[in-house]
């Protein structure tokens, strides 16, 4: 009597981690406090008679930091101004200006959750991008996070760089960058992270928090809050 042997092939578990990217200005840290202070105390002279440099110098930096959150304008410099001037140019100039920028800059909600996510075992690739590389925010990053070959420092084109890496998750500041991505149906299948600044939301009484561009009727977009309220700033004290 003949005897049939079945051989069983095993194939390995195949694990589907998620991808996760997040934009590192604004979102990782905003250094937007840092250069404001610096042109109150460094650029005073410079700057005294575009903007309210005393004010500035008197709010503490969590307080400064709550208000540039609610502003509804992007540009922190013309935001602050008092005068008219060439806010791109010197906002750029002043961005690039200072090697400390990022290391003094308070960390925003979000290092706490990549904190998180780099022990998680559901999550695969984390993604920080930038445009361009920069030096002190990969020192920034090392000095964070560690060095954890997950945690992956991008930079080139955006669009590009979303399409290439297919996060599951993105985290940006940027309503007009997501606005323009979400239009790519191989985006449907991604969740949106918005950075509740103000100026990402529509300018309406009855319900502030409307997402321009009427993202706030997609069901893969949401806002999320970038910085915890400390207690000494709720009433802006």
């Amino acid at each position: 009597m003949n005897t049939a042997t079945t051989t069983v092939q095993m194939h390995p578990l195949k694990s589907n981690f998620m991808k996760v990217f997040f934009v590192y200005d604004r979102v990782i840290k905003d250094p937007d406090a840092f250069i404001l202070k610096k042109i109150s105390k460094s650029y005073s002279n410079k700057f005294k008679e575009y903007i309210d440099t005393d004010l500035f110098n008197t709010m503490t930096l969590d307080t400064l930091m709550i208000t540039l959150m609610e502003r509804n304008i992007e540009n922190p410099l013309e935001w602050a101004s008092i005068k008219e001037f060439d806010y791109e140019k010197n906002y750029s100039f002043l961005h690039k200006q200072f090697p400390n920028m990022y290391r003094d800059s308070k960390p925003l909600q979000m290092c706490g959750i990549i904190k998180g996510m780099i022990y998680d075992y559901s999550i695969g690739d984390i993604y920080v991008w930038n445009p361009e590389d920069d030096v002190r925010q990969r020192f920034d990053l090392s000095n964070q996070f560690g060095k954890i070959k997950k945690l992956k420092y991008i930079t080139g084109d955006y669009e590009k760089c979303v399409k290439e890496t297919k996060p599951n998750i993105l985290y940006d500041w940027d309503v007009d960058r997501i606005y323009k991505l979400d239009e790519f149906s191989e985006m449907n299948h991604t969740f949106f992270g918005i950075a509740d600044y103000g100026f990402n939301f529509e300018d309406d009484k009855e319900d502030p928090y409307k997402l321009r561009h009427e993202l706030y009727k997609h069901k893969n977009v949401a806002f999320f809050a970038n910085l915890e309220l400390p207690e000494s700033c709720k009433y802006k004290g």
